[in-house]
């Protein structure tokens, strides 16, 4: 993101060590600080961007609360990368093991309609999916999913 602003505008946050280890390494200019998504440490309207990929899907507890505070915090878009169930059904696994060493790691999907509806104060504008494919040209089990929210305060 930093390539795209000034790396003073952009900020990261994390509430896994070795995540956040990583993000630091890769792109030291970033202000990244660690944190719980239920609880974020920023004023009201404090973004005119909030960009989240993944998280939910290693999250689910009280991802309804973390929606909340995204919504509190920003006060343009939302783009948003995030596990959809295809058939409707959520569905779970479990993460690498190097990843979490010192957790039960594991993933989840979510019903759309149920996802969708935890976002109180912001309007859906893009839902695309996408399709992974494997190296053999075989459709992938990815079903990951870009949304994009304008915050209607």
């Amino acid at each position: 993101m930093s390539f795209i602003v000034d790396a003073d505008n952009v900020f990261g946050i994390d509430n896994c060590d070795a995540m956040l280890g990583s993000a630091i390494e890769n792109n030291p200019d970033i202000n990244y600080i660690q944190g719980d998504m239920r609880s974020l440490p920023y004023k009201d309207n404090s973004f005119d961007l909030v960009v989240v990929y993944c998280v939910f899907m290693n999250c689910p507890e009280d991802y309804q609360k973390s929606i909340s505070e995204i919504e509190r915090i920003c006060k343009g878009y939302i783009l948003l990368n995030e596990i959809i169930a295809l058939d409707g059904e959520p569905t779970q696994g479990r993460l690498p093991g190097d990843v979490f060493p010192d957790e039960k790691p594991y993933w989840v999907s979510y019903n759309k309609d149920e996802f969708l509806s935890a976002f109180k104060n912001s309007k859906l504008i893009k839902f695309k999916r996408l399709i992974y494919k494997e190296e053999d040209g075989k459709r992938g089990r990815g079903n990951y999913t870009i949304m994009k929210f304008k915050v209607e305060k």
